[in-house]
């Protein structure tokens, strides 16, 4: 009798039984490989250690984007941010402190030339944050003028969305100004089946997308989530990416669901994006407590993990984004030869 036909007869008669020895069997494979991925994020991660030059960049790197978000807002408030700043100079004086001056150091330096000079309309003026940017200033070689926010066009921004290629991916930025104009439903359909075409294993198609057009719903949800301060209330349309994890076995996947759920959001963006629509990220990295809070509110299973949730309208004339530098390509790209 064929080992398969077996074990599907005993998984018929027998579903207890079968479940547990398929547990007996699978568990004790499953937990070294958890321990081993706990190991090396207390290990290279900043949740532990961060005593190490790109676990620092990434920490100031975190800090300046939250300057730069801040700007961005359709109605930034005059002074807002200063314990992050602080915190962003302590950790800049230390890298210097450690590292010396290198190329990492004009994007942060002038992001707090640009709040500074954003508060300067206002009046507002605190002499620790002047005085901790003029030291800085000679330490910096080049001025980095991607800094802050910039003001995109939505004209221009609609050619290039046209234009595909290169050129429409790279004009995408995370939106946080919305127009009046609702999204419609066939937009949002359309942008759907954009995120359907992304690359999945084995055609398993795990990507799940819950849509909430509701204000109270979008408010709510976001209080929950945290990341959307100060421009919760334009947002159109909220969307909830969840993965179902039932289309996912053995130890080797056991974290496939946020490769596939990464892939399926990314391609339900520049679905959005190909239509006008406006976007902005908003990350779940949270603990057990309040994922089970978000889960329960939502209604979302057990079996689904949300990856991320995502705000969106449609886009105004004129709009600020933050700037976001990016890396030089030489740090992202290797060429590479295994022997």
């Amino acid at each position: 009798m064929p080992d398969g036909y077996l074990q599907a007869l005993v998984a018929r008669r027998f579903p207890i039984i079968y479940s547990a020895l398929r547990f007996v069997r699978r568990v004790p494979r499953l937990l070294p490989s958890y321990f081993g991925d706990i190991k090396r994020y207390a290990l290279y991660s900043s949740v532990i250690f961060d005593d190490d030059r790109e676990k620092l960049r990434s920490i100031i790197t975190a800090r300046y984007h939250n300057v730069e978000k801040g700007l961005s807002l359709p109605s930034p408030r005059p002074g807002f941010g200063v314990p992050n700043i602080k915190e962003l100079i302590k950790h800049i004086d230390r890298y210097v402190s450690d590292y010396g001056v290198d190329d990492f150091l004009p994007v942060p330096v002038h992001v707090i030339g640009a709040y500074l000079e954003f508060n300067r309309r206002f009046d507002i003026e605190d002499s620790h944050i002047r005085m901790s940017f003029e030291r800085f200033l000679p330490l910096v070689n080049r001025v980095a003028s991607h800094v802050g926010v910039k003001m995109v066009n939505r004209l221009e921004l609609l050619a290039d969305v046209d234009a595909g290629g290169i050129d429409f991916i790279t004009s995408r930025s995370s939106v946080r100004q919305y127009s009046r104009e609702r999204i419609q439903e066939n937009m949002i359909e359309s942008a759907v089946r954009a995120a359907q075409k992304c690359p999945v294993v084995c055609n398993r198609q795990s990507g799940r997308i819950r849509s909430y057009r509701r204000h109270a719903d979008i408010i709510k949800v976001l209080e929950i989530q945290g990341g959307a301060r100060g421009f919760a209330e334009e947002v159109d349309t909220l969307f909830c990416v969840t993965v179902d994890l039932r289309c996912f076995n053995g130890v080797g996947e056991r974290y496939q669901g946020w490769i596939d759920g990464g892939l399926f959001a990314m391609n339900f963006l520049l679905g959005l994006h190909a239509q006008g629509v406006g976007s902005c990220c908003l990350n779940w990295s949270k603990d057990a407590e309040k994922d089970r809070e978000m889960h329960d509110f939502l209604k979302i299973p057990d079996y689904e993990i949300i990856i991320m949730f995502v705000a969106a309208g449609m886009l105004k004339e004129m709009f600020p984004v933050a700037c976001s530098s990016r890396l030089p390509i030489e740090q992202v790209l290797s060429y590479c030869e295994c022997e």
